[in-house]
């Protein structure tokens, strides 16, 4: 029997149905798990969740490139990976995550540069505000034209204009989804139409 600890127990609880004050896994149990989110607090037990495909990590304490290196040693599955508001990551690695298949990152503040992004089923990227490596953005944009893409519409300008300068395609855009991220304590997420996209290059 795998003992976790009391939040982590709570999660994977409600994931096998079981009773909420339940501490004691078998391993085969925790081997089932296929989805679930986790904090860096975690780590210690994510050898035991080797079989999941869709991870979401969470903001406090934020994780480090090296922790998804780490992940990516004992859950070998991911093929869908959430990032969201996790402030000390600055240069995302994906090159560890081979299999990986969509990809969310919201909200992360001082993140700048993201390598081995390649191709990809989903890419869903805003709100991190200090990224601004726009070339980055382009070059998955060109290599994933059946890929489902939302990114954040403050990019919308400065990738239409590469795409103009280097006289790429611009049909390529029409089939994004352009969104921004508005509130304060409470976030949701607005869709921007063509008609709106076209004001704003008045």
């Amino acid at each position: 029997m795998i003992q976790l600890s009391k939040d982590l127990s709570k999660k994977v609880n409600v994931i096998l149905g079981k009773e909420t004050d339940n501490e004691f896994f078998l391993e085969s149990d925790l081997n089932n798990v296929k989805k679930i989110s986790l904090s860096k607090l975690d780590f210690a037990f994510i050898e035991y969740f080797k079989n999941v495909e869709e991870l979401t990590l969470e903001s406090f304490p934020s994780i480090v490139n090296d922790d998804i290196l780490f992940i990516s040693q004992h859950m070998k599955a991911i093929k869908n990976l959430t990032l969201k508001e996790q402030n000390a990551i600055f240069n995302l690695d994906l090159s560890y995550i081979p299999n990986l298949e969509e990809l969310s990152l919201i909200h992360n503040d001082n993140l700048v540069n993201i390598y081995g992004l390649n191709k990809l089923s989903k890419f869903v990227f805003y709100d991190n505000k200090d990224f601004n490596n726009i070339r980055q953005i382009v070059d998955f944009i060109i290599n994933n034209k059946d890929s489902h893409i939302i990114l954040d519409v403050m990019y919308y300008i400065d990738i239409l204009k590469i795409f103009y300068d280097e006289n790429i395609d611009l049909h390529m855009l029409d089939n994004l989804n352009w969104v921004e991220s508005v509130g304060l304590r409470k976030f949701y997420v607005y869709e921007y139409n063509n008609k709106e996209l076209k004001e704003m290059l008045k």
